[in-house]
């Protein structure tokens, strides 16, 4: 289960996916810190995506799942985390909340080819919205 910028255990199609299809589920959030600063994500941002990961991993412990947390330079990075750590976990299927910015659309592009090329499964939700936009 790859969170993003959705951080939360409760009403989320991902992890409920991931959580009934498989038998063992693993979580994993990247941090990009070059990225957010090309985002002009503010300081109190970053502040807050650090305390509710906090949170998130006592949820997820609850529930049995670890939340590993790693830090890689940009998007051009997070494809070779995600497979380096499918691959350390031994994860044949990732789960995430599809994400609709222009940045993230193409990150997540190349991270679902970059699985599908090591045959790694990958599934993005549509999870925020009443309806998912049309993507052209």
């Amino acid at each position: 289960m790859w969170f993003r910028a959705d951080l939360r255990t409760v009403d989320n199609t991902a992890l409920s996916s991931a959580c009934s299809r498989s038998d063992e589920v693993h979580a994993i959030f990247i941090a990009t810190p070059m990225q957010w600063h090309e985002h002009h994500v503010a300081p109190i941002q970053i502040d807050f995506i650090r305390r509710r990961l906090v949170v998130l991993s006592e949820q997820l412990a609850a529930l049995g799942i670890p939340l590993s947390v790693i830090e890689v330079a940009d998007f051009d990075a997070v494809p070779d985390a995600i497979l380096s750590f499918a691959n350390d976990q031994h994860i044949d299927h990732v789960y995430c909340n599809k994400q609709y910015e222009w940045n993230e659309i193409q990150r997540d592009h190349h991270v679902g080819q970059c699985l599908l090329n090591n045959q790694i499964k990958f599934s993005a939700f549509d999870d925020q919205c009443v309806i998912p936009p049309v993507m052209c």
